[in-house]
């Protein structure tokens, strides 16, 4: 288990700015950074100010839905490009049984992370897009066994002659999807909860996203880490135990709520991330 992290957000000339650090209540310091920092000609220059004066790991921006950049203190600035892709595939290497042993699809939405240009990293993604959309991921050359890990690990190596990849992200749904760096992988489940909260005298309710994020090794026969299906199931005690029910004072506060759901887990290796608000965790 790691570290807990939550976020803040705002609306900055047309950017999304999405904060991501251990303090949970940013949204005052974050307003405060604005009002000093609202324009900088040079990116770099305004995300440094603002990680800065927010004294945070990570800050990431999104100047439209498909493209940005982040800032890490320990990896410096990337860019990052998104696009989807409606694709086709099966897992062979699963029992028949298993639903994604058959034939189906997904909207596929790829990030991809480079210590480039956002034109350069637009213009290297135009021809990737192209070739995966629309087709069935199977009987692409090297990708006979196509699921999100591989997938991943075959764009990252069909780029990195082009441009210093950092990262690949797939995500099969909104709800799961895997990173991978070019040495591990990552791959993620999120959940939801609904309970009620209490505060100062006061019942209401709160709904809650979770995010588990895992570090495990890839299995080599199967081709994946974890099925996304099998992380759902080891959560599925505690989350009932959370799901409609009174959490009380808990509900109320976020950090010790994740508290209370991370000394619980019984996944190995996991990150948590709880927002309780309708916001999309960083890429």
């Amino acid at each position: 288990m790691t570290a807990l992290y939550h976020c803040a957000g705002a609306v900055v000339d047309s950017l999304r700015v999405h904060v991501c650090a251990p303090e949970l209540r940013l949204q005052p310091r974050l307003e405060a950074a604005l009002q000093v920092c609202p324009r900088y000609p040079g990116l770099t220059r305004f995300m440094r100010r603002l990680q800065a004066l927010l004294r945070t790991e990570l800050c990431w921006l999104a100047h439209t839905p498909e493209q940005g950049a982040l800032l890490s203190r320990t990896t410096g600035l990337q860019v990052w490009q998104r696009f989807t892709v409606q694709a086709a595939h099966y897992l062979p290497m699963l029992p028949v049984t298993h639903p994604c042993s058959r034939l189906h699809g997904h909207n596929f939405v790829i990030t991809v992370r480079a210590h480039s240009t956002g034109p350069q990293l637009q213009r290297a993604c135009i021809p990737l897009q192209r070739a995966l959309h629309r087709q069935c991921l199977n009987q692409l050359p090297g990708l006979h066994n196509p699921t999100s890990e591989l997938l991943a690990r075959w764009i990252l190596e069909h780029l990195h002659h082009k441009l210093p990849i950092t990262a690949v992200i797939v995500q099969e749904t909104p709800a799961n999807g895997c990173c991978y760096d070019g040495q591990q992988f990552r791959v993620w489940k999120q959940l939801r909860f609904e309970a009620a909260a209490r505060a100062d005298d006061v019942v209401y309710g709160r709904g809650y996203r979770l995010r588990l994020q895992l570090r495990v090794p890839l299995d080599s026969q199967l081709g994946w880490t974890l099925d996304y299906a099998e992380i759902t199931r080891r959560f599925a005690p505690l989350l009932q135990q959370l799901d409609h029910h009174d959490l009380g004072a808990l509900g109320a506060q976020p950090e010790q709520l994740l508290r209370h759901i991370h000394a619980r887990s019984c996944l190995p290796a996991c990150q948590l991330e709880l927002y309780s608000t309708p916001m999309s965790a960083c890429c």
